[in-house]
């Protein structure tokens, strides 16, 4: 097993924060009703967006409405309300990775059968915790607690250029946007080849003085070396890989007398293998802002991050 100078490295998510608030939602409206018998919510499509201190957690509450109608029949009544609000989460960054632990906490109704008005009452129990996805250095215990993780075998990171020269029926580039798709790895003896698609969004102004839109996909792979942190134990085939690749800059020339359109894409690859290990350990450290694994030069600092 391979064994970094702290320890055995492993890939772990380390809890940054917790933060919890109260959401009230209330709601009036009339039904052809003489009687609500139930009314069931819940949460659904929560989605969270990660600030500095804060989460921003949006999502919405799904009711079903069980009552008789003024035909003496049961009816059902589905309905959806939005809902956003701030959690509080200290130390938490933008970046970083979030958990909902998210529940309805009550609901209450009154309803008036002379005139159907429904009044509902709904509080959320907001919860969310933020992690950090790092390499965390642990000393192995034979009476320690038994974990099973991601240990870190090797990482390594490189550069790739993508060019690309065409003729567009343009009088002004108006912007390029770029984003990295369909990305797939392979693990080798000793490196990853690394293949994607960069998605680009073009947006010109025509010769017809037309703002227009221009959707590409550039294709890529890279082989990167990845040298073991353990010599012992090196980067064999079948293990696995997670990539954290990222475009790092666009720059663009236009010609508009020609229309000629050069655009050069620098695309950051960062891959990290790790071998699905069980052991029992000691925690010995951990990040967030712990520069506590080694890294390979010119590889930034959160490649395993």
């Amino acid at each position: 097993m391979g064994v970094a100078p702290q320890g055995t490295l492993i890939k772990a998510a380390v809890v940054v924060g917790e933060g919890t608030r109260q959401k009230f939602i209330e709601e009036t409206k009339v039904i052809p009703a003489i009687k609500v018998i139930e009314i069931i919510p819940r949460i659904s499509q929560i989605r969270h967006i990660v600030k500095n201190g804060k989460v921003l957690v949006q999502g919405i509450v799904h009711k079903q409405i069980f009552y008789v109608g003024t035909d003496d029949l049961v009816h059902h009544l589905a309905e959806d309300i939005p809902f956003s609000d701030l959690v509080i989460v200290p130390c938490a960054c933008e970046g970083m990775n979030s958990q909902d632990h998210s529940f309805v906490d009550n609901l209450v109704f009154e309803f008036d059968p002379v005139t159907g008005s429904l009044t509902q009452k709904i509080i959320l129990a907001l919860s969310v915790k933020v992690t950090e996805t790092c390499g965390v250095p642990v000393i192995e215990r034979t009476a320690g607690t038994v974990i099973s993780a991601n240990q870190i075998i090797g990482m390594g990171c490189a550069e790739k250029l993508v060019e690309e020269t065409k003729t567009l029926a343009a009088i002004k580039i108006v912007d390029i946007d770029a984003r990295i798709s369909e990305i797939t790895s392979i693990v080798k003896n000793g490196k990853v080849i690394v293949q994607g698609t960069v998605h680009k969004q073009i947006f010109y102004v025509g010769t017809d003085d037309l703002v227009h839109h221009l959707a590409e996909d550039l294709p890529f792979s890279e082989m990167i070396e990845i040298p073991p942190i353990n010599p012992q134990f090196p980067v064999e085939e079948g293990m696995d890989q997670q990539d954290h690749s990222f475009i790092e800059n666009i720059v663009w020339e236009f010609d508009p007398t020609t229309g000629e359109l050069t655009e050069k894409v620098i695309i950051g690859i960062q891959v990290v293998v790790t071998n699905h290990i069980q052991i029992p350990v000691a925690v010995i450290g951990g990040c967030p802002g712990n520069n506590i694994w080694p890294n390979n030069e010119g590889c930034p600092d959160d490649i395993v991050k």
